[in-house]
């Protein structure tokens, strides 16, 4: 069972009695095939709202279905399952699920002992409270380990990510580094965390010092860096680097920051500040200039982006493409959808042209920066479903460009986007 965003929304997304519908008819259901006969004649007598939902689910069990599927038979023996042959993103979780939960119950029955279950990519698996891993990291211990690598902190749900006794991570952005405000010290390390280092951010709270670790890939490369490193226990010690910030190449700590996330001048000069052990205000008057002949020689692009219903210029890198500006809209949007409760399906990479970049089940999500010259891409992929397609754009000056493409369109600002959903939420409270 999938968990699903339970109202529908003001552009007619309707997410009302899904789940219902699912058990309904996979208990009437043995196969796959009776499964799909069971929802086309619930369709021919349902309403106009609930024809809605059974579409949504006809479209997503589709992706379900893999001909000719192998068994595979478990030894006691290491072994890899790479589920990224089958078709879509929805089957690949769905079996990898499948598995999971096979394996692990095989633990609770005592038929496997000492196993080590690790996961890569479990962002796809840990968004859901409907996890199988939900269950694991709060009651594998005497059973095995659970080990599981993701993209951000925030990808685990709060539950979860309290079950883990070691967090191993590298350098983090802003909403993983708000999780450790309870801890400056811990906070400070990871944000001065260079390439290649990494942190245990469950190290004892209260320590004078927090280990630093470098992952060095052989015995060659690196062969001058440090494996541990201490790092030192209050930011102000860093202030005689640099001479307080006299030194500082400015043009390169811009396009440092902007290789890995867009920003905005306040928050580089923050970054620079703390760095230097300088003002914020001296570091950004530096800056300006800084990103001012970036910009000229080509080198960063910039943009007017709406941010709390405020409008502000936005810097990303055009080294080697415009993947810095698109990654920051699409993380924000996801970090929306993460706190609402929406189960997203897919995260597409940046060009993938044929997929939307946020799959959800009863809407997708396009990302739109205006710097495209073509728009045939977003025209073949909006004609290529029958959901609700959202795309979101930095500002209410692009909007129109957008307005009209198809009926099932709906053009918005990330602050207008979190608005569109969170009104239903509203609505179920009341």
């Amino acid at each position: 069972m999938t968990a699903f965003f339970g109202e529908k929304t003001s552009s007619g997304i309707q997410l009302q009695q899904t789940p219902g519908f699912l058990q309904e008819i996979a208990s009437e259901s043995n196969t796959w095939k009776d499964f799909m006969k069971c929802l086309s004649a619930r369709k021919r007598t349902a309403s106009k709202n609930q024809i809605e939902a059974l579409n949504a689910i006809e479209q997503n069990v589709k992706t379900l279905v893999i001909e000719d599927m192998d068994s595979v038979t478990l030894d006691n023996g290491s072994i890899v399952f790479d589920f990224s042959s089958l078709p879509t993103k929805q089957a690949q979780n769905f079996y990898a699920e499948l598995m999971l939960r096979q394996i692990y119950r095989e633990m609770e029955e005592h038929k496997r002992e000492d196993v080590l279950i690790l996961i890569d990519e479990a962002h796809r698996l840990t968004k859901s409270y409907h996890t199988i891993l939900d269950v694991m990291s709060r009651e594998i211990r005497d059973k095995g380990m659970l080990w599981i690598i993701t993209q951000n902190l925030i990808d685990i749900l709060p539950e979860m990510r309290a079950n883990f006794g070691t967090k191993f991570t590298f350098r983090l952005g802003d909403a993983d580094l708000n999780l450790l405000s309870y801890n400056p010290l811990m906070r400070f390390a990871v944000e001065i965390l260079q390439p290649r280092q990494f942190i245990d951010v469950e190290f004892p709270e209260g320590s004078s010092f927090s280990p630093v670790f470098t992952y060095v890939s052989n015995g060659l490369e690196h062969k001058e860096t440090r494996k541990v490193a201490a790092v030192v226990s209050e930011p102000k010690r860093e202030v005689g680097v640099g001479g307080r910030g006299e030194n500082a190449d400015y043009r390169r700590e811009a396009l440092e920051i902007l290789s890995e996330k867009m920003s905005y001048a306040t928050e580089m000069g923050k970054i620079i500040a703390e760095k230097y052990g300088i003002t914020k205000d001296q570091a950004k008057l530096k800056l300006k200039s800084a990103l001012e002949e970036l910009k000229n020689n080509n080198e960063v692009g910039r943009v007017k982006y709406l941010r709390d219903g405020k409008p502000i210029v936005m810097y990303y890198s055009r080294n080697p493409n415009l993947s810095n500006l698109h990654t920051g809209m699409q993380s924000q949007v996801v970090g929306i959808l993460n706190d609402l409760g929406v189960t997203i399906n897919r995260i597409s990479t940046t060009g993938e042209r044929s997929a939307f970049d946020i799959e959800t089940d009863f809407f997708m999500v396009e990302i739109e920066t205006g710097l495209k010259h073509s728009m045939e891409d977003l025209k073949d992929r909006i004609k290529s479903t029958n959901l609700r397609v959202i795309i979101i754009v930095p500002n209410k000056e692009l909007m129109e460009k957008y307005i009209g493409l198809e009926e099932n369109v709906i053009v918005a600002t990330i602050d207008s986007f979190k608005v569109l959903l969170e009104e239903p939420q509203k609505n179920r409270g009341s």
